[in-house]
């Protein structure tokens, strides 16, 4: 093979490469656009429900203390 036919073949598998980046970036942007948000993980969803349960014990004991 030669020189330019390998410098031909490799510009193209790269560039390939490079689309198919492209096309993975543009489809998690609009996954983000249509759900609102980046996919979240299970970890950080848990993180958001522990964070959610003390703010709500937090009102109802100050609602409590209140009454």
């Amino acid at each position: 093979m030669s020189a330019k036919a390998k410098v031909d073949d490799l510009l193209a598998t790269e560039s390939c490469q490079l689309r198919d980046q492209k096309i993975h970036k543009i489809h998690a942007a609009m996954e983000a656009l249509v759900y609102g948000a980046a996919i979240i993980s299970s970890t950080k969803c848990r993180q958001f429900q522990v964070r959610l349960n003390r703010a709500r014990q937090a009102v109802t004991t100050w609602s409590d203390a209140d009454c």
